[in-house]
């Protein structure tokens, strides 16, 4: 056993937040000494309370994005397989251990990696990751099952404190909740909620009336969104949405919060509540912050007739739909 094992090396890879990208636009171009003092630190030389120590003899921290290996080693294994699910990196590095290289980490080859807005579904797509390990290599089945179970829990405590974050930011905001975003009152513009920003990044991006500003909570979450929808005149809408309902505590905010969310924000939405009895009409009431809705209270059921004779009456809009 005289031969010299040969040597994986994983390079160093900072990372440029999205809330530091302006600098990729600078003219004269940055330098990269520039971009390095505006990235944050790899995670492996500096671990926080969010990462999972280093194992396996390293080659469950070798990345492709900033790793060298002979080429000659890399063709012996067959290089990489594309057939797993977000492991095809950890996939190469365990054939390249199982072969007999030795692995190390080293700050010395450095990379800067653009940050792209990650959801925290990553840790889930990490996950099938090693399900598919442990079923291609049955040797790594309990090693894999204790990865899955500091994952479990490392994507538990994120979504809670992103959770926890998320509503403490719109607590004292005007408008509702529609999942993982926040519905604002149209006319709202980022110098309104920018007091209630700070130190949180965010990018923004229009889709027609609509102006969405995804807020970096943690690395891995930028699901939540606070959403503005331009101003409209509530008086002179080009389209009525009619919904009546009756016993429809359970569905009538989504129904109301898809109409809301529509890229045409030139409308009025008229909710009339069909003399319900489960309590639809404390469901819909929040959303009467917004001007452009109206709500009817019906004493007596009156059934479907009710929405159309609204649709007959209406004459302020060019297009009505119930």
């Amino acid at each position: 056993m005289g031969e010299s094992r040969g040597l994986a090396v994983c390079g160093a890879a900072k990372e440029l937040p999205v809330y530091n990208q302006e600098l990729l636009l600078k003219e004269p171009a940055s330098t990269y000494e520039e971009l390095a003092q505006a990235s944050l630190s790899d995670y492996r030389s500096e671990p926080d309370d969010d990462v999972m120590p280093p194992s396996g003899d390293g080659w469950d921290f070798w990345y492709s994005l900033n790793a060298s290996v002979e080429r000659e080693a890399f063709l012996r294994v067959s290089g990489f397989d594309e057939t797993g699910y977000r492991c095809h990196d950890m996939d190469l590095a365990y054939r390249l251990f199982k072969a007999g290289l030795l692995f190390e980490y080293s700050q010395a080859p450095e990379v800067i990696h653009v940050e792209h807005p990650r959801s925290i579904n990553f840790r889930k797509e990490q996950m099938k990751g090693w399900l598919h390990l442990a079923r291609q290599y049955p040797e790594l089945r309990a090693f894999a099952e204790d990865r899955l179970i500091v994952m479990r829990r490392l994507l538990m405590t994120t979504a809670e404190r992103c959770e926890n974050k998320f509503q403490q930011i719109v607590q004292h905001l005007p408008g509702t909740r529609a999942g993982s975003a926040w519905l604002l009152p149209p006319g709202t513009t980022e110098a309104d909620i920018a007091p209630h920003l700070t130190y949180i990044p965010y990018f923004s991006k229009d889709d027609h009336d609509l102006r969405y500003l995804n807020l970096r909570l943690h690395k891995n979450c930028w699901d939540y969104s606070l959403i503005l929808p331009k101003a409209v005149a509530a008086n002179s809408p080009s389209i009525s949405v009619i919904i009546p309902a009756y016993n429809a505590r359970d569905k009538i905010a989504r129904a109301i919060q898809s109409v809301l969310l529509q890229t045409c924000q030139e409308f009025e939405l008229v909710v009339v509540d069909d003399a319900s009895t489960d309590g639809t009409l404390r469901e819909i009431v929040p959303f009467q912050s917004d001007p452009r809705v109206r709500v009817f209270s019906l004493r007596y059921n009156e059934g479907l007739s009710t929405g159309q004779k609204l649709d007959n009456s209406s004459e302020r809009n060019a297009f009505s739909f119930a």
